[in-house]
């Protein structure tokens, strides 16, 4: 686990570290992007993080082919309809297993990369299990500039 750490430890301030040429060529065109989320709605934030969740499957952002999304989800699983339209919203299936999902630019779909038996979110192993996986991704297809959003409880 203290290895993982470090290793995502060693990962971010590479990229931190790194220098970036501006030349005019490399200001117009778009910059590859790594998109990460890790969202924990296993509690009564649900409704509003998997609405976010969606409108981020339904964005024209992650269809752009220099971004990479990964999303990490735990939800308690026991919310359909997002909307109230009577039509199940739900963006992975009715267990509450936490999920790595990753957009895939061929199908189009943010799909799912590995399930978990239920785990506690909160931990250190977790999310730098989590953002090796996305990292190490988003470094092999050369992304340029990296965002992390959480969302859960403060």
């Amino acid at each position: 686990a203290m290895q993982r750490y470090r290793a995502v430890a060693m990962l971010l301030a590479a990229i931190v570290s790194s220098p970036t040429t501006r030349s005019a060529h490399a200001r117009a065109r778009p910059k590859n992007m790594c998109l990460m989320q890790y969202l924990v709605a296993d509690n009564d934030l649900e409704y509003a993080i998997t609405a976010d969740l969606l409108e981020l499957i339904d964005s024209e952002f992650i269809r752009q082919p220099n971004v990479q999304t990964w999303v990490y989800y735990d939800a308690h699983g026991d919310m359909d309809d997002y909307d109230g339209d009577g039509i199940n919203d739900a963006p992975l299936s009715d267990d509450a297993a936490p999920t790595i999902l990753w957009f895939d630019h061929v199908s189009e779909q943010l799909g799912v990369v590995q399930k978990f038996v239920e785990s506690n979110s909160d931990t250190i192993d977790v999310l730098s299990y989590f953002l090796a996986m996305a990292l190490t991704d988003c470094i092999k297809n050369a992304a340029e500039e990296f965002v992390l959003t959480f969302s859960s409880h403060g």
